[in-house]
């Protein structure tokens, strides 16, 4: 094997729990005098140690927020939906996804149109974290006419900022500067030419817009900002910046000094979720490998989720990555090794399905039968909800639920014709939805948006009749007494069809947000 090729296979299966001294079990490596991690085995070892491929930490269930129960903004409005929230009950979810909506709230904070606001006075509401680890919601602007005062405490954000204040041009930030221009020159695939550090970027889409990254470079014709994470950047300068880089058609990537998942800061996991939970750093030892391997080479941390048993877990995974082997979401500005998202959308697909058998085939076998009025439909559903988690709520029975019609349309959006209704097209099914349950509108419409069906509708042959009665039966829907009734069944199965159909929460939402209509 040449030394290419073992630096190869070293940077492709070296873990960085083995990879850096200091997170070592004894005996895994030594430090030169130089500071730089030594292997104690050679590099053919080390590339056919499957035991070096290991997670760096054990899997557990994905973290739960703390929140803080009363203080800051009690209550929220969600724009998008119209639901009223109290603040506890709607952060009390995974932290990667409160860090996704946070990072999306400061961009339509700065857009001016954010999505939620305070219930009281209907300020923009920022999501913070406190000293402690405890989310809540701030006021974006405070006048003090609110019966929420949210100012004055310290966040996760303000103590972070003044702890690691000065920071940035420091000793630290001059040594990372140089690791990343080295690093950089190593490797063929960025225009050399284009390597430059501390350079103003002046905007083209926006003329007297400019940033000044650490480090710019071009590959492949895409401009790329390398900015260097040593402390606390707050989360608005920080979304500030990627939508400077994104309206250039330019790349923001954050590079931090070390990857340890047991000291990560808020500052860090604003980048990690919105990046497909993915994290790079750059130092010594990698600026080696990129120069051994002649292409950049940088340490990745990441979440990967598992399946074990029927439930999904977590586990925080560091490699060595080449910066060829990375996906470019440009649309997004994501950078990633590991592709989160697609793994748990298989996991979770996985986890509705019973000794090899889909639950979701289960239920479409279970609304055919019931369309074609077979007399063991019933025994049917009670055989099906045997094997349904036991911590959600079920129907009794058949009838007088719209769980089973918003089902129905969910299959039926999913497969392209109808499941529970004997039509042969879909837009018949539409139709029937919109005369029967119009208020289920919201959901048949995101159902037909996800699995790409929205086009029926602005179909010449269907549009005009379609938006002319879908108009009148909205009104209908909610002057209707019985809607609310109906609405306010559907709402107590609505964490047994948000695991059931997870693609569709937000038509879910929009659907019962109905129930807040006056």
């Amino acid at each position: 094997m040449s030394t290419r090729t073992r630096a190869r296979y070293h940077r492709r299966t070296i873990h960085f729990a083995e990879a850096d001294a200091a997170f070592r079990p004894d005996g895994m490596a030594r430090r030169t005098a130089s500071g730089q991690a030594q292997s104690d085995k050679s590099f053919d070892q080390l590339a056919m140690d499957d035991s070096l491929n290991q997670p760096y930490s054990l899997a557990r269930r994905p973290e739960v927020a703390e929140v803080v129960e009363e203080g800051f903004v009690e209550e929220i409005r969600d724009d998008r939906t119209g639901e009223i929230h109290k603040s506890p009950e709607f952060l009390r979810r995974e932290v990667r996804e409160l860090n996704i909506l946070r990072a999306e709230q400061e961009d339509l904070l700065r857009a001016d149109a954010p999505r939620f606001r305070c219930s009281h006075c209907a300020v923009g509401v920022t999501l913070r974290r406190s000293r402690l680890g405890r989310w809540h919601f701030r006021h974006a602007e405070e006048d003090g006419s609110c019966r929420y005062q949210t100012k004055g405490a310290l966040s996760q954000d303000d103590f972070d900022a003044r702890r690691y204040n000065g920071q940035k041009e420091g000793p630290e930030h001059i040594r990372m500067k140089g690791l990343i221009r080295d690093s950089l020159l190593a490797d063929a695939s960025f225009d050399q030419q284009s390597i430059r550090e501390e350079v103003r970027w002046r905007g083209k889409v926006n003329p007297g817009t400019w940033k000044i990254p650490d480090i710019q470079a071009t590959r492949n014709g895409t401009r790329i900002a390398f900015e260097i994470q040593l402390s606390s950047t707050y989360i608005n300068v920080m979304r500030e910046r990627r939508s400077f880089y994104l309206a250039e058609g330019g790349l923001l990537f954050w590079v931090l000094t070390r990857l340890r998942e047991e000291d990560r800061r808020q500052f860090q996991d604003d980048i990690l979720y919105p990046n497909n939970c993915n994290l790079f750093a750059i130092d010594e030892e990698t600026r080696g490998l990129s120069h051994a391997n002649s292409e950049l080479t940088m340490r990745c941390g990441y979440l990967e989720p598992i399946r074990e048993e029927r439930q999904l877990r977590e586990r925080w995974c560091e490699r060595m990555v080449a910066f060829s082997e990375l996906t470019v979401d440009l649309e997004n500005q994501r950078v990633f090794y590991f592709d989160y998202e697609k793994a748990r959308a298989e996991i979770e697909r996985g986890l509705r399905t019973i000794n090899g058998v889909s639950i979701l085939d289960g239920f479409h076998e279970l609304l055919r039968a019931k369309a074609n009025q077979e007399g063991n439909v019933l025994d049917k559903w009670r055989t099906l909800k045997r094997t349904l988690p036991e911590e959600f709520t079920w129907p009794i029975d058949l009838y007088g639920e719209d769980f089973f019609t918003a089902v129905d349309i969910y299959l039926s959006a999913r497969d392209g014709r109808p499941v529970g209704w004997n039509y042969d097209a879909l837009i018949q099914s539409a139709h029937r939805c919109m005369d029967i349950r119009p208020d289920l509108l919201p959901f048949l419409e995101d159902c037909f948006k996800v699995f790409g069906r929205s086009a029926v509708f602005s179909d010449k042959r269907y549009s005009e009749k379609w938006e002319r009665k879908r108009a009148k039966a909205v009104a209908e829907a909610i002057a209707k007494p019985d809607t609310k009734l109906h609405l306010n069944r559907l709402r107590q199965y609505r964490p047994a069809m948000e695991w059931l159909m997870p693609e569709i929460k937000r038509g879910i939402a929009l659907t019962l947000a109905q129930l807040d209509v006056t």
